[in-house]
């Protein structure tokens, strides 16, 4: 099951505390860097697993090259940054 906006759009908190833990869960992370802290956007991430998440930006609603860099931004690791923005997905979708 893949869940968007980091498990739930403005119910982020739920989220984090009811869907972490599911091996089959995916979340994206569309629509939530711009409406928490970087702080607490990296530790959602980190409490789905890095090897679970996925990048999406919402586009066109929100500007995709923002969205980039606010991910970007996050302090994220070249290869965790490489998992979450293309290999997480790929291998998800057995592309």
């Amino acid at each position: 099951m893949q869940a968007a906006h980091l498990g739930g759009y403005c119910r982020w908190s739920d989220a984090e505390e009811l869907l972490t833990g599911f091996e089959n869960l995916r979340v994206d992370i569309s629509s939530s860097l711009a409406f928490m802290s970087k702080e607490d956007a990296v530790r959602r991430i980190k409490k789905f697993g890095i090897e679970r998440c996925f990048f999406g930006c919402d586009f066109p609603m929100w500007n995709h090259k923002e969205e980039f860099e606010r991910f970007l931004s996050l302090g994220f690791s070249h290869n965790e940054n490489r998992l979450i923005l293309a290999e997480n997905f790929k291998n998800f979708y057995e592309i």
